[in-house]
């Protein structure tokens, strides 16, 4: 469902499949009425607010009873903690077979990424040439039922898809974003909560600026860390670990929501990364030291307050390290990574692993590769 600035009408009907007919669907909802009166119920909640909805009336057509109504109102659905978060929702209903229950999503667009639609230039009939190009889909971190497809480096520039339904013509938008890029070419994207990152091969890290929004998204270059030279991105990688809940320990999370960009065989110091945190606009080097073989990825654990990386060791054996996060200090910037928490975990010697995914509340660790 997707909640913009209207209340919403919840219509809820029970479909026999072997009698998909207006009678059939009156007789399966007479049905259910009769037994002990049942009605749907609605619980919708995130992690900061939940509420339960009660339907206490039916709709008809054709003077035929088809199901029943709930009617929410758009104030009443709000996100206490101000996160931009989805709802998730449960409808429930007693039948003589037993208990319904279907299952999912609300998208609040007035607190949620209603900034997407603003990305570029918007475009219909899309019709792009697409030799040479690359698909890269994001979602949207807290809001995972809004889908972004990215088309790179196509000969007509880049292009964006952003649905929150399936990739039909009927729920999909295009939006034309090579003006947004300088016309350059794209290594990697970022979709954070509130903002996008692209990685360009001409040493540059664009950033979208912070809305709200009444026209095209702007796009800035990032401060990057001086007297390196000029950066090659070509082989780098934007990653991205979000933070969607309130935690114990951290009420402020945007605070602490870090991108790390891999930099691979860069210099005499072999590879480093790249850290920044909201609003990305400052980037600052990070350092494995006596570290010079090929970072592969990087991870921020906002809950352990650790890094977590992916090493191709000079062997050729690919290995899990984690470490102390860095630490920022004003005038001198992040410390480097020293201290690891943990013996390194080495993948057996026919393994070919090319990027992890963290859950940094389960502190669940997947490796993907071969």
């Amino acid at each position: 469902m997707i909640l913009e600035t209207e209340n919403i009408m919840i219509y809820i009907r029970v479909i026999d499949m072997n009698n998909y007919t207006d009678e059939g669907i009156s007789s399966t909802v007479e049905q259910i009425l009769s037994h002990n009166g049942s009605t749907p119920v609605l619980h919708i909640r995130n992690s900061t607010w939940c509420k339960t909805y009660i339907s206490n009336a039916t709709f008809s057509e054709n003077g035929l009873t088809q199901g029943w109504t709930i009617f929410l109102l758009s104030e009443e659905i709000t996100s206490t903690n101000g996160l931009q978060e989805e709802f998730q929702f449960e409808i429930s209903l007693a039948t003589p077979e037993g208990m319904l229950r279907q299952y999912s999503s609300l998208i609040d667009l007035r607190n949620g990424p209603s900034w997407l639609w603003h990305l570029g230039e918007n475009v219909t009939g899309v019709d792009i040439d697409m030799t040479g190009a690359e698909i890269v889909t994001r979602r949207v971190p807290c809001v995972p039922d809004i889908l972004l497809m990215f088309i790179l480096n196509s000969s007509q520039g880049m292009y964006v898809a952003l649905t929150y339904g399936l990739f039909y013509n009927a729920s999909t938008h295009w939006r034309n974003m090579t003006d947004s890029v300088n016309n350059s070419r794209v290594i990697d994207v970022a979709v954070t909560n509130h903002h996008i990152i692209i990685l360009t091969a001409n040493s540059e890290i664009l950033v979208s600026e912070t809305g709200p929004y009444t026209s095209t998204v702007k796009f800035v270059s990032a401060s990057l860390p001086a007297g390196q030279g000029s950066f090659n991105f070509n082989s780098s990688k934007l990653m991205h670990t979000p933070v969607c809940v309130t935690t114990h320990s951290h009420t402020l999370p945007e605070q602490y929501d870090i991108v790390v960009s891999v930099i691979g065989n860069i210099g005499a110091q072999g590879s480093y990364l790249l850290y920044t945190e909201a609003p990305y606009t400052a980037w600052h080097i990070v350092t494995l030291t006596n570290e010079t073989t090929l970072l592969i990825s990087a991870l921020h654990d906002v809950e352990q307050q650790s890094v977590v990386v992916l090493i191709h060791q000079a062997t050729g054996l690919y290995s899990v390290s984690v470490y102390t996060a860095p630490v920022w200090t004003a005038g001198v910037g992040y410390s480097n990574l020293t201290e690891k928490l943990f013996g390194d975990y080495v993948f057996p010697s026919d393994s070919v692993v090319t990027s992890l995914s963290l859950s940094t509340y389960t502190h669940l660790l997947i490796g993907y590769g071969r």
